[in-house]
């Protein structure tokens, strides 16, 4: 008999528990039968009980290589285009040989191949720029050299390919080198020219990856091969772009959801554009005007305020920001500072590892430049003594791209605010030599401009009474003085900032931060001007992509940059029409600033309130209607805002992030997870080394119903009920080594003995299922009819399926009895031989586990009261609907560990992506390419718009071969498995200071005041 899946057994086993337990009968309340007499605890066994460690450890280590004897080998064909030659050589029949384990690697993915014809990369050396490709059928090298003349002497051309081995750290990369004899005469072949391309093309697709979901170098080369392949043979000459790749990861969507910040995208729709394609400015004949917006009414504040009985307290800052933009307060310029110091080290590392980003986009040294500031030295020492309060604003929430950020000062002491400006802008003197500084007349203000040339810097400053503005945007300044004069309502008027300033006084004790995204803010991001604007702009900057990678490509076949964009246009790899946008702006290039127009350039396009919209096409109009109906689809009566309180606790190492949100967006993950829980509300359990989940069961809640119906319909009887069911439900996982092994076993973790070759069987994973730290478990409301449902599920389970699992008392724990299942004696045909499920019930809490350490580890936790109650004792213990906990067990934490491990399998991800895309720029640009590392990273920006980086902050080189070295994984192609942690690392350092993370979702208030509350809170494991 096949095996079956030890998932599909544990659901099972769970199904059959809450359907014995529907009970409908109730009986009289009785006391907990697991509850002790006697309040004097003993010695816990849990901690008698060592952890065995993994089965299956961490092994790491780097790849071998090999130098394989060189063929040497004679050019029988050849082609000279006036510019280039192109040679042919076969290659020796024993070239691609598979080994037995090689060829069931390849078969695996499809190939059924006897010989191998692909290899990893090709190096040409010589003094002679060349580039070769491996042809197949026969196997042959197509090499192109820069320059027509046949070469007298020989060509050396490395191979670089892997030979696989029964594990990963077996793997052996190879270098294969081909010396190539160009005899005296030659067969002339000019069908080379396309051999070479087609295998050029085939190159680029095998290479192709979407780091963070957007296309790169390799797939638009592919594709611009593939339509210059069209071109020629008369089939057209564009294609479709590559398709975007799906981004979304687990772990993602967990901190996305439980940290509220899934509430912000889908109010502000931030990855949802416009699908439409660029136009002429002749074919916009719609007047913007005409095209009705996202209109939703606003909220009563004033009487929702006066519910609250009690009146806002505002900081002065908010009185001199307009009320159309996102804002952050905070009333010490070191708070401010340190926020984006949290953002830098801890969240950003860890963000790009769950997304497999190849690189950063430097946001936060991007707009600090652009703003003539420093975070470091005088901001942090006197920031606070110059100021009373800092604010940041935008009108812009795609500050990726290049959106406006203004710097807002409450001047304490002018004279010390302006001596820190003036040391900035020396810094910036030194870094970039063009600095320049001017004087602009704007109504009766006088407006003091600190630009660069190429718009690195471009800080606008004005001073409105007591208060200092920085901008990076001349028009978003604007607006802060036509408020100044009396032109414009403030954000401390509105309506909906007033409320969240009463749900959030202002108060320098309770916040250091506040963060507030208002009705007029959510309207405006929405609206059709920004989401048209949006759309030509992600066009413009597709268009920019477009002239930066061909000359990458022109650099990978000339050994160089071209010169200028006519160079580029001559070469074929770009026509004329490619250099201007659709709306007739012309796009410039230069190797030293890559493409660059009047949008701006991938280092930082021109932000969104710069630019001007009055007519628009037909197809902008119908994608924008398309947007909007999807739009209020979700959002039927009102757009409410968001705000957030943040809290920094010095001594106890603690951040805390108070958010709320109303109204919930409708059909949202959130709305279905209110309607699971219903209306109860339940504190977070004081778990010591356990990632656990716990949701909230109201007597209305949805999840209640389901498994009231699902268990009737099973059990056919109309009568049955979760009557025992009290408050909430959980499911976690203790600290135990067994974690690890699942993770291993399921492959999240890459170690250098895995067998490659092999996937997960339900053997290997029903081995591991009784040193499995999984629990589920319930509160318990009545615990006398939980007994009956107990005993209904024996009888249930024997009468339909007799013979196949025997109850039995195991040693009580703490005077706690324990109840076993298990598989009978016979039933070891379908694999159940050394599978136990234990339970009982503790503290008023049923739990289940298939490890018994972790079930008495619990039931420590139960007796100790740890676990989630919806009466508190303390008023300091908050309660919300659900929450997802994390507190690894002190010293070696193996859920730490874990999920270092899975961190670093994504981090290779990322790692690989910056590799191909360090391969991009050095190929492309050569010499070109600047060694310092300042300078390197701004022409990375320019080229690619982000800095290829891995998430550890490794050091790449080019070798001699031109293949990207890595300081941590190794040279080449190839990687090295890391020890575990790996050290030194931002992420490493961001996981291990973690001492605990909770992050509660809550669904308050009635009516109108009904949104959602989300608190995250983090605190860090003392230096």
């Amino acid at each position: 008999m096949p095996s079956i899946s030890p998932w599909r057994i544990t659901s099972s086993l769970l199904a059959m528990l809450f359907i014995a337990s529907c009970s409908g009968s109730k009986p009289a309340e009785a006391p907990d039968p697991a509850e002790p007499e006697s309040e004097v605890a003993e010695p816990s066994r849990a901690e008698r009980r060592p952890d065995p460690g993994p089965r299956f450890p961490h092994q790491s280590g780097r790849r071998k290589s090999e130098t394989r004897e060189p063929y040497v080998v004679a050019a029988t064909e050849v082609f000279d285009d006036g510019e280039h030659l192109y040679l042919s050589a076969p290659l020796p029949e024993r070239f691609g040989a598979l080994d037995p384990v090689t060829r069931a690697w390849l078969k695996q993915w499809g190939d059924m191949s006897e010989t191998r014809c692909e290899v990893d990369d090709l190096h040409v050396s010589g003094a002679r720029h060349g580039r070769a490709v491996l042809a197949c059928e026969p196997a042959r090298l197509i090499v192109r050299l820069v320059g027509a003349q046949v070469p007298a002497e020989t060509i050396r051309v490395d191979l670089f390919s892997r030979a696989f081995g029964e594990t990963l750290s077996e793997i052996v990369d190879v270098r294969q080198p081909v010396v190539i004899q160009p005899p005296e005469s030659l067969a002339a072949s000019p069908q080379l020219v396309q051999i070479f391309q087609q295998n050029l093309r085939r190159y680029f697709k095998n290479h192709t990856f979407f780091p963070g979901g957007e296309p790169t170098f390799f797939n638009a080369a592919q594709h611009r091969l593939d339509a210059l392949a069209q071109q020629s043979s008369g089939e057209g000459d564009t294609l479709p772009g590559p398709p975007r790749a799906d981004r979304q990861h687990l772990l993602r969507e967990a901190m996305s959801t439980y940290t509220g910040l899934r509430s912000v995208e889908e109010t502000l729709q931030i990855e949802r554009a416009l699908f439409t394609r660029a136009a002429p400015e002749s074919a916009r004949t719609i007047d913007l005007a005409s095209i009705e917006g996202v209109g939703l009414a606003e909220h009563p504040w004033e009487a929702m305020i006066a519910e609250l009985d009690r009146e806002p307290s505002i900081e002065p800052l908010a009185a001199f920001v307009p009320e159309g933009m996102a804002y952050v307060h905070a009333h010490d310029l070191r708070s401010l500072v340190r926020l984006a110091g949290e953002l830098d080290t801890w969240i950003a590392p860890l963000a790009q590892a769950l997304e497999s980003n190849a690189g950063s986009h430097h946001l936060m040294q991007r707009y600090e430049t652009m703003l003539g500031i420093e975070r470091s030295g005088l901001s942090e020492h006197l920031g606070h003594l110059a100021t009373r309060g800092v604010a940041l604003a935008t009108s812009d929430p795609f500050l990726r791209e290049g959106g406006d950020v203004s710097l807002l000062f409450h001047v304490r002491e002018r004279d010390l605010l302006i001596q820190a400006l003036d040391r900035y802008e020396a810094a910036l003197r030194k870094k970039h030599p063009t600095l320049s500084a001017r004087m602009i007349a704007s109504g009766d203000a006088s407006v003091r401009l600190l630009s660069t040339p190429d718009g690195a810097v471009r800080q606008h400053r004005v001073e409105l009474g007591e208060v200092m503005v920085l901008s990076t945007s001349m028009p978003a300044l604007q607006r802060f003085m036509e408020l100044y004069e009396g032109q414009a309502s403030p954000l401390s008027r509105r309506g909906d900032f007033r409320y969240m300033r009463a749900r959030y006084p202002f108060d320098h004790e309770a916040e250091d931060a506040f963060v507030f995204i208002g009705d007029n803010f959510v309207h405006h991001t929405v609206s059709p001007r920004v989401r048209i604007l949006l759309a030509r702009r992600m066009h413009a900057r597709a268009d920019l992509a477009m002239v930066n990678n061909a000359a990458l490509l022109f650099g990978w076949l000339e050994g160089r940059p071209p010169a200028n964009a006519d160079e580029l246009v001559h070469s074929g790899l770009l026509r004329a029409a490619e250099l201007t946008h659709a709306d007739g702006q012309p796009i410039s290039y230069t190797p030293e600033r890559g493409a660059s127009s009047a949008w701006g350039s991938l280092a930082s396009m021109t932000p969104l309130i710069e630019l001007t919209i009055e007519r628009v096409t037909p197809e902008e109009q119908q994608a924008y209607e398309d947007f909007r109906r999807g739009y209020l689809t979700n959002w039927q009566t009102l757009i409410d805002p968001i705000a957030a309180r943040l809290r920094f606790d010095t001594d106890a190492q603690r951040i805390e992030l108070d958010a709320r949100m109303l109204p919930l967006v409708n059909t949202s993950a959130y709305e279905r997870l209110a309607e699971q829980v219903g209306r109860r509300a339940v504190s977070a359990p004081s778990l010591d080394g356990a990632l656990q989940w716990t949701l909230a069961v109201g007597d209305d809640a949805s999840l209640r119903r389901d498994l009231n119906r699902v268990a009737r319909q099973i059990s056919g009887n109309n009568k049955l009920g979760l009557d025992w069911l009290g408050d909430w439900v959980m499911a976690g996982v203790y600290d135990r080594s067994g974690i690890w092994d699942l993770a291993e076993v399921r492959r999240l973790i890459e170690s250098a003995n895995r067998r490659h070759l092999d996937t997960a069987s339900n053997e290997e994973l029903m081995t591991l299922l009784p040193t499995l730290p999984l629990y589920v478990g319930a509160h318990v409301a009545n615990p006398a009819v939980l007994a009956a449902t107990l005993s209904a599920l024996r009888s249930f389970v024997e009468s339909t399926a007799p013979g196949l699992v025997r109850w039995e008392q195991a040693a009580p724990y703490r005077e706690t009895p324990i109840t076993t299942i298990r598989a009978a004696e016979g039933a070891g045909q379908i694999g159940l031989n050394d599978v136990a499920l234990h339970y009982t019930v503790a503290g008023g809490v049923f739990i289940m586990s298939f490890n018994m350490p972790t079930l008495e580890a619990l039931i420590d936790a139960a007796l100790n009261e740890d676990f989630s109650r919806a009466a508190p004792t303390s008023p300091e213990e908050r309660l919300m609907q659900t929450m997802i906990t994390y507190d690894p067990a002190p010293g070696t934490s193996w859920l730490e560990r874990t999920l270092l491990g899975i961190l670093e399998t994504r981090a290779i991800a990322s790692y690989g992506a910056a590799q191909r895309s360090w391969i991009a720029l050095s190929r492309g640009l050569g010499d070109a390419l600047p060694r310092e590392p300042d300078a390197r990273r701004d022409l990375a920006l320019r080229y690619l718009g982000y800095e290829p980086r891995d998430v550890h902050g490794g050091a790449y080189t080019i070798d001699d071969d031109s293949r990207v070295m890595h300081s941590i994984y190794g040279p080449g192609h190839a990687y090295a498995v890391s020890p575990l942690p790996v050290e030194p690392s931002s992420v490493t350092r961001a996981v291990q200071a973690l001492h605990s993370l909770a992050m509660h979702l809550g669904f308050e208030g009635e009516g109108d005041h009904h949104g959602l509350h989300s608190v995250v809170s983090w605190e860090r494991a003392e230096d």
